[in-house]
This record gives C-alpha cells, sequence and structure tokens, in this order.
C-alpha cells in the first residue's frame, strides 16, 4: 500500500498535476517522510523536493525532514556544479581541436528536458564521435588529462565490437566516449541520420551540439533496456522519457517515429519501453497521440515481457530478469542469450561486473 501511494504522489509531480498531488498527499496511506525515502532511493531526491515545493506542499515536512531534503538538493546541487565546470572545460578541449563531437545526457540533458541544469541531478559526462575519429579524440582526452578506465581482451577492435563506450576519468569526473548508442547484433540505427539531424543546446553562454530529440528518446529507450538488463533500472530513466516525449509532443508523427523504429530494427525495445513509462505514470491519456500509436504497435506485437511491478523491483543479477529484458529485442530469445554470452567476456574485461551505482547517503527514517 505504502508503494502504492509514493508512486501515486510521483505521478502526481510528474504530471504536474495540482489536484492529483493534493488528493495523493491527503490519502490516508501518504507519508512524505516514507516518499523522500523512496525518492531518494531512486535518485529522485532533488527533482522531488523542487516539485513539491513548487506546489507549496513542503509545509508538509517537518524540519528535520525539510532540512534534510535541502542538504539533499544542495548535495546534488554541489555535484552538478562540478559537472558543470567540467563540461566548460572538454566543450573548449573539443572546439580547440576541431574535432566534431556530440554530447550526450548529463546536464545539457537536463538543461534541455528539464529546463534547469540543476532540476534533477547527473552522474557524469558523455560524448558521440565518428568511429574513424576515436583515435584522435582518445589521444585529445588523454592530452587534457583523462586516464582511461577500462582494459583490452585480445584485441582492442574486437572488443569495441561488443561495447558501445569507453570509459575515462578526469578531476573525479566520468566520462564516456561513445560511438554508437548501444551494441546489439540487431540493431540497424541509421547513423547518418543521427549526424544529419543534430542541433545545439545553449548553457552559459557555450553551443554545444547535440543530438536530435527523436534520437535522444531512442538514446533514453536503449538506456532503460541496458538497466533492465543489469538489474538497475532507476524511476529517474523512465522520468526522462517521459521528458523527452513531452518535449517532442505533437512535433512529432508518432506513427512515422515507430515505422522508422522499425527500419532501424528497435521497434520492439522502443514500444515496450514507452509502453512501460505511460503505465508506470500513468499518463496514457495524458499523451493520447502517442498512446494511440503505440497501442496500435503492441497490437501485433507479443505482449510486453517486462511490467511495472517488474521494473518497480529491478534487482541486479536476477537471471529471470535478465531473460525478460532479452525478450525486447527483435531477435529470437536464443539468438539473444547467445549475443549476450560472446559479448560478456569482453565487456567483464573492459568495465569489470555492472554493480549498482552506489547511492547518495539515507534520509533519516
Amino acid at each position: 500500500m505504502s508503494a502504492v501511494a509514493d508512486l501515486a504522489l510521483l505521478r502526481a509531480l510528474v504530471r504536474e498535476d495540482a489536484q492529483a498531488v493534493r488528493l495523493a498527499l491527503s490519502s490516508p496511506a501518504a507519508d512524505v517522510r516514507r516518499f523522500l525515502r523512496f525518492a531518494h532511493r531512486d535518485r529522485l531526491a532533488g527533482f522531488a523536493y523542487r516539485a513539491l515545493g513548487r506546489f507549496a506542499a513542503s509545509v508538509e515536512l517537518s524540519p528535520e525532514l525539510l532540512a534534510t531534503a535541502k542538504a539533499t538538493a544542495l548535495s546534488e546541487r554541489l555535484r552538478t556544479d562540478h559537472l558543470l565546470t567540467e563540461l566548460r572545460r572538454l566543450g573548449q578541449v573539443i572546439e580547440d581541436s576541431g574535432v566534431r563531437a556530440l554530447f550526450l545526457k548529463g546536464p545539457l540533458f537536463v538543461r534541455r528536458f528539464y529546463g534547469d541544469p540543476y532540476a534533477r541531478s547527473a552522474a557524469d559526462l558523455d560524448l558521440f564521435v565518428r568511429a574513424p575519429d576515436l583515435p584522435a579524440v582518445e589521444t585529445l582526452l588523454r592530452r587534457a588529462g583523462y586516464v582511461p578506465q577500462f582494459h583490452v581482451l585480445l584485441s582492442r577492435r574486437l572488443s569495441c565490437y561488443f561495447v558501445h563506450h569507453l570509459e575515462y576519468r578526469c578531476n573525479l569526473i566520468p566520462l564516456d566516449v561513445h560511438w554508437v548508442f548501444q551494441r546489439h547484433f540487431s540493431f540497424a540505427i541509421d547513423y547518418d541520420r543521427v549526424w544529419d539531424t543534430t542541433t545545439c543546446v545553449e548553457l552559459d553562454g557555450r553551443r554545444y551540439e547535440v543530438v536530435a530529440a527523436e534520437y535522444e528518446l531512442v538514446l533514453q529507450v536503449l538506456g532503460v533496456m541496458t538497466d533492465l538488463q543489469v538489474g538497475k533500472l532507476k524511476l529517474r530513466s523512465l522520468i526522462d522519457v517521459h521528458r523527452v516525449v513531452l518535449a517532442l509532443g505533437d512535433t512529432v508523427d508518432w506513427n512515422e517515429f515507430l515505422a522508422r523504429c522499425a527500419r532501424e530494427r528497435i521497434l520492439r525495445p522502443t514500444v515496450y519501453v514507452l509502453a512501460l513509462v505511460l503505465d508506470m505514470l500513468d499518463c496514457w491519456r495524458d499523451l493520447p497521440t502517442l498512446a494511440a500509436a503505440v497501442t496500435r504497435v503492441l497490437e501485433y506485437l507479443p505482449a510486453p515481457p517486462v511490467d511495472a511491478r517488474l521494473a518497480l523491483e529491478s534487482r541486479p543479477f536476477s537471471l529471470r530478469q535478465k531473460l525478460l529484458a532479452l525478450r525486447m529485442y527483435e531477435s529470437p530469445l536464443a539468438a539473444s542469450v547467445c549475443w549476450w554470452l560472446l559479448s560478456l567476456p569482453f565487456r567483464v574485461a573492459m568495465f569489470g561486473i555492472t554493480h549498482p551505482t552506489p547511492g547518495p547517503r539515507k534520509l533519516p527514517a
């Protein structure tokens, strides 16, 4: 019952529905202290605190809990300040080099889709480059003080066939360098179109080249897929998908978007993740055009293998969950399992065993 009440309040805050927020807070099962712990666990403490404040609901917090929530928001802000400082430096390094690179996710994503880089926390920085430019970019990063955090099994070329990014670190900031969004033998993403449809985001007087919003949605969808497989899916990732969908609104023909996903062989994961987001955030009626397009596709696909309950109970090292997530690809389950087993030694050699990212300190009970 408590999880239902917490999710109801989160849904109302995400949808910015003042009446629903009041109803959720007036429920006998509502507990703001418990809700903040729930949000904190899914790395949404700062977002929840800001959202509650917008609806003047912070009066429900005790002075002690309010102070703790403020401290959490402040710690996230300090982390974002650190990321923004490094982002500016990295942007200058890239600009001076003349190499073309796109900036993915991170504080630029938050600025673009939440309106303020401090609206929710970010963990790292991400660059996207063309595969032929990767050696030049790596040399550039090493000269700028970035230290590789990966290892190669057998050969670099073979290892890069099974992974989608290389990890670096500088000034305590992780940096992932991508040349594809994700790795799977079934994907046929049109990366020429990705590069042809880029746009720019301005932040602190500097312009950064980023992927088009439609491909940002693809990137977020594939990120949810990966998190489901490794058992570290957070509600924040689903809210990120929702934010991109809101930004796209009716500017995109959702039927054409899904048709392109079919051509790029990412239709199943895209539709399944979008349906999961619509279910989890209870926004089928809020997004009727998207909902209608998703419903039409779901009519001729197998039932979604992952539902809201399983997403909420995401656990690392769950074989059942991994198998269910592997069913979301546009390939037979046996083929996806073989691909996963074949790529596993290279991914483990590169990055070690994937563990859930350590969370921030706990809120008091």
